[in-house]
């Protein structure tokens, strides 16, 4: 077992204590089954409320780098709206904690999102295969050396093709499909 699989546990409980009822998720190198020793924990927490996405990449446990996204699920729907191909990680984490079924009813629009535009795929996938091949063998160029640049890229993509069906799904059925699975009451 890895290093990092070894403190997820831990993790994991920490975090549960600190967000009760919340959902969490697995991305990255470790949930794909292909960390290295010095691959980071790539964490999801969603949980009910309100308040911008906060990404918390100062964490360490053990001498494991913790990237932690906070997705509270007003904050999720906001950015999700607006940006819906910035999910492509979320959309294919592992859930590893869901009591309520928050971070399925966040995820599955998501992954339906991510499948029903495969060009974002692409993209995703290609960018995900260059960092694993710059990890391999630093001397491997990277188009986007950071994932601020690739979602630059990204945002150039959808605004250049200018293509409505880029964009997610209308409010009136976002607002439907919130309702339906139960993660916004109003």
């Amino acid at each position: 077992m890895s290093r990092q699989r070894d403190i997820l546990p831990e993790v994991v409980d920490e975090l549960a204590a600190a967000y009760p009822r919340c959902a969490m998720l697995l991305g990255g190198s470790v949930s794909a089954g292909e960390e290295r020793p010095n691959s980071d924990l790539d964490l999801f927490v969603v949980f009910e409320g309100d308040g911008a996405i906060r990404l918390d990449q100062e964490s360490q446990r053990n001498g494991v780098a913790l990237d932690t996204c906070y997705l509270p699920t007003e904050g999720f729907w906001a950015a999700w709206t607006e940006k819906p191909y910035n999910f492509w990680m979320f959309a294919w984490a592992d859930i590893l904690v869901d009591p309520t079924g928050i971070g399925k009813a966040c995820q599955e629009p998501a992954r339906q999102y991510v499948l029903d535009h495969p060009a974002i795929t692409r993209l995703w996938e290609t960018q995900t295969a260059d960092f694993k091949r710059h990890r391999q063998d630093p001397t491997h160029p990277l188009d986007f050396a950071t994932w601020d640049t690739f979602a630059q890229h990204l945002e150039e993509q959808v605004a250049r093709l200018g293509d409505a069906h880029w964009l997610c799904t209308p409010p009136q059925a976002l607002r439907r499909l919130r309702f339906v699975h139960g993660v916004h009451r109003a």
